[in-house]
């Protein structure tokens, strides 16, 4: 039993386990009885498999793959679940199951009857010999689990080849199932089961199909497949030199032959570059005579303010970094580099800013009306300034909805003052229906003119007027008096004084308005009545014409008025206006905010890929022949990215200054080391740990390279076709422990996860981490019986296989040849692949009983389920096999 899946080999119940060969149990029956005691005996012939005609619909609970998938791995074994876990061995007169599950590739020689009954008829003309026997699904068929969530499944001994569409399906293992399945009779003299269904060596063979379904199989590697195969590969590439013919040596004054070292982007080992003081006459624009002449580029002296490199360098005035850059042939040589690849791009990088440079110069007009908007606006606010707390809030009545204040509770005006007097004043209706003066139809008078009292009087007057026209105003005791007059009501006038014969609704007013028609004759002539009502009109027409005033609370004017003078204040109200306006640009809050935005855009393609498609060899020496699926791990030197981003930049300024586009002063647009990440972090410092610095802030007394602020220390790089083929697999870097003198990962280390990753070549993927190589490689073993220090065994690069759903099967075949038993036995059932199997199917006869862990092959099907299963890989490579070091 697989203890960890809680598999066991089969599930049979009741008589089944009693049942002989042939299908019948004899059952011996224990009698004590008058006459004495005594035994019965009787024969019973049980139910087998020539009673199976056709599977209960919703027997199957799962098909893998699932029907119509086309991605089906080509190593992995398909099979069939059911939710009965003993349907397999329910009408089985042995061991072994009834039922098995087949796979074969749709076309010549596969035909299926669909329409067939009572089961659909799969034909197969001489491709026998890709079935397995019947007598192998008794190491097919397992149960899994216990209770009432216990299944049964079936899986299909059969390799599948890559890109082909099969149909699987559900077949009976016996002759007597398969007539049964068929509709047929047994022929005469069949006893049992009547032996398989099927021999492959048959070229006609002809069965029911109780279930079936159509998928196609995808690419025939398997994450295990590619990981198992997947080698580090040290690319130990030393330090690279670069010969000088003979008239550059003859330029430089240095011996014909001379070798100088190579820089390059990404390296094994620190590297230094010595620079040549015999460059300087070659940088330097006049010849010893003072007479003009053409010099060697000085590449960055626009950034760095400075005339040139060579006898104008002047040391505490001019940058070390532009020093270092063009008097070292090396770094030049990257620099070329970077200028090479703006020559190549140049339309496009052009067409880039020019689009960025437009939407630059609609933000500056946005600017130019801003200004002119805060002048008048500044005039505007002044006189509001000026006038009375009472009349200003009334004159910003009209917006009071979206004019915001400028205190701490913020909110809008219309807000702060809900349910107050002010607020009532305010309110654009009830303006209107007080009128613009101090009295209903005054409308000579200034609106500066009313106090808010007098406002307030009117706007509740036109409230008590608007509600005793609705008939709604409250009209005190009137309703007793009625009241009393109630039994000599008609029922529907009591109906609606109640409010309705369910008592619901207003009543009253339908009572009031009978009350207030001098016509109304419908209540007949009742004296005690006709005074009760008479009393009841009189108090309501009392009450309506002295109805209570509106509760309104009170507000402090003064605090409100200056928070508006605030919130209006154009130096407030214009840079909050331009940030809705341009987005991007978070200098536009200051105030005032700055006369005209500058250009400085950042092209988006990174350096790294575009210099492996300009010059491989700048990039690593040797990248360009790492083997397939190999992986190695190379070290990124600052000060070689930064001679390429200063040699391009310093190419990319010429042309934009040449062709007049508005730029910034010193601008830095080739800047991005890695593609920056899909999802950009909400701190936009950390959006550009990507980049380099801009070149105009680079430090001036610093060596190249200081600039560099990415987060970027190692990069792994793998010829494979892992990511593209599985994208979801998990890659990170986890700490090591010296146990033994040997590394082991650490399980309790913190994990590192990728900062950056992208595609060079065709085939080749990069993923960088924060760590340098220092920590990756680690420190050596510590003396026997020194406590070791965190992290000082270095880093594992780790590929791990996510969990998935449960899936069975092999490695697929890539041309080795069969291991021996031994060998197999040695390397573990994981690494158990088709290529240690002649034929389509899994029959070798050589590994039966094979132990190897706690599983023995064909010792029962439990054994072959744990065998099969797919675990999740885990591949760890050090550092050190890596970077191609060994400390």
């Amino acid at each position: 039993m697989t203890q960890f899946l809680d598999i066991s080999s089969r599930l049979r119940r009741g008589l089944r386990d009693r049942v002989d060969p042939a299908g019948q149990i004899k059952l011996v029956v224990d009698l004590d009885t008058d006459q004495g005691a005594r035994q019965v005996s009787v024969d019973l012939a049980l139910a087998g498999p020539g009673q199976m005609v056709a599977l209960a619909p919703g027997a199957v609970r799962q098909r893998v793959p699932a029907d119509g998938s086309g991605d089906h791995r080509a190593g992995e074994l398909p099979y069939v679940e059911f939710h009965d876990p003993g349907l397999p061995w329910a009408l089985s007169f042995g061991t072994a199951p009834t039922l098995g599950l087949i796979c074969l590739p749709e076309g010549e020689g596969v035909t299926l009857q669909a329409g067939a009954m009572p089961n659909a008829i799969l034909s197969v003309s001489g491709l026998g010999h890709l079935l397995p026997h019947p007598s192998l699904f008794a190491l097919m068929a397992h149960v899994q689990g216990a209770g009432p969530g216990a299944v049964s499944r079936i899986l299909c001994p059969q390799e599948l080849r890559p890109h082909v569409s099969y149909l699987a399906a559900l077949v009976p293992l016996t002759a007597a199932g398969r007539d049964a399945g068929l509709g047929l009779a047994p022929p005469e003299g069949m006893t049992g089961d009547g032996g398989a269904a099927w021999d492959p060596g048959d070229a006609q063979i002809t069965l029911p199909a109780l279930d079936w379904w159509r998928f196609s199989t995808g690419s025939g590697r398997s994450v295990q497949d590619i990981l198992r195969d997947l080698r580090p590969h040290g690319l130990r590439a030393g330090v690279q030199t670069l010969p000088l013919d003979d008239a550059s040596a003859d330029l430089l004054g240095l011996p014909r032959g001379t070798r100088l070292p190579r820089a390059t982007l990404l390296t094994d080992a620190p590297r230094t570059f010595p620079e040549l003081d015999a460059l300087v006459p070659a940088l330097t624009p006049k010849s010893p005579d003072g007479a003009p002449r053409l010099p060697l580029p000085s590449y960055g002296g626009l950034h760095a303010e400075a005339r040139d490199a060579g006898e104008g360098f002047a040391p505490g005035r001019d940058p070390v970094w532009f020093r270092q850059l063009n008097r070292t042939p090396s770094l030049r040589i990257m620099a070329g580099h970077g200028a090479e690849l703006v020559r190549r791009h140049q339309d496009e990088m052009v067409g880039f800013v020019r689009r960025a440079a437009g939407q630059i110069a609609d933000a500056n007009m946005l600017l130019g009306r801003a200004f002119a908007g805060l002048r008048v606006g500044a005039q505007l606010h002044a006189q509001l300034s000026r006038l009375p707390d009472e009349a200003l809030l009334r004159l910003a009545g009209p917006a009071a909805a979206r004019t915001r204040l400028a205190d701490a509770d913020g909110g809008t005006l219309a807000g702060r003052v809900a349910g107050s007097a002010l607020g009532a004043t305010l309110h654009p209706a009830l303006r209107r229906r007080a009128g613009p003066g101090g009295t209903p139809g005054a409308r000579s008078r200034d609106v500066s003119g009313a106090s808010l009292a007098e406002a307030v009087h009117l706007v509740a007057t036109a409230t008590r007027r608007a509600d005793d026209l609705a008939g709604a105003a409250p009209l005190g005791n009137w309703f007793p008096a009625v009241s009393r007059s109630g039994p000599y009501l008609p029922d529907k006038t009591r109906d609606a004084l109640r409010g309705g014969p369910d008592g619901k609704g207003r009543g009253w007013l339908a009572v009031l308005s009978l009350l207030r028609d001098p016509g109304n004759r419908t209540l007949g002539s009742d004296p005690g009545r006709d005074a009760a009502m008479a009393e009841a009109v009189t108090l309501a027409r009392d009450r309506s014409l002295r109805p209570a005033g509106p509760r309104l609370r009170p507000v402090a004017i003064a605090p409100l008025a200056t928070a508006l003078r605030a919130a209006l204040d154009p130096a407030v109200t214009v840079p909050a206006r331009l940030c809705l306006r341009i987005g991007g640009a978070e200098r536009l809050a200051q105030s005032p905010p700055p006369a005209r935005l500058l250009h400085d855009p950042v092209w988006p393609e990174p350096i790294l890929e575009r210099l492996f498609d300009l010059d491989p060899a700048a990039l690593a020496p040797g990248l360009s022949d790492l083997p397939p699926d190999s992986v190695t791990a190379l070290a990124l030197d600052g000060a070689a990215l930064e001679a390429v981003v200063a040699g391009a930049n310093h190419e990319l300024l010429r042309e934009l200054i040449w062709r007049g586009l508005p730029v910034a002063r010193r601008p830095s647009p080739v800047r991005r080391a890695f593609p920056a990440p899909d999802a950009q972090p909400a701190d936009p410092a950390a959006a550009q740990a990507f980049d380099t610095a801009p070149m105009a802030a680079w430090s001036r007394t610093g060596q190249l390279g200081t600039g560099w602020k990415g987060r970027v220390g190692t990069v792994a790089i793998l010829r494979s076709d892992l990511f593209r083929l599985h994208p979801q697999i998990l890659l990170y870097l986890c700490p090591a422990l010296w146990i033994d003198g040997a590394r082991v990962p650490d399980p309790n280390g913190a994990l590192s996860y990728p900062v950056a990753m992208g595609q060079i070549g065709r085939d080749m993927v990069y993923v960088g981490f924060r760590e340098d190589p220092a920590a990756m490689t680690g420190r050596p073993p510590p003396p026997r019986g020194a406590p070791s220090r965190p992290r000082s065994a270095g880093l594992f690069l780790v590929f791990e296989e996510p969990q998935g759903a449960l899936s069975f099967g092999l490695g697929g075949r890539n041309g080795s040849p069969a291991r021996t038993p031994a060998s197999i036995a040695a390397e573990g059932w994981p690494s158990l692949d088709w290529d240690d199997f002649p034929g389509p199917v899994l029959e070798r006869p050589d590994l039966a009983g094979l132990q190897a862990g706690p599983f023995a092959w064909g010792r029962s099907s439990a054994d072959m389920a744990g065998i099969l299963l797919q675990r999740p890989v885990v591949l760890a490579l050090h550092g050190t096999d890596l970077l191609g070091t060994t400390p």
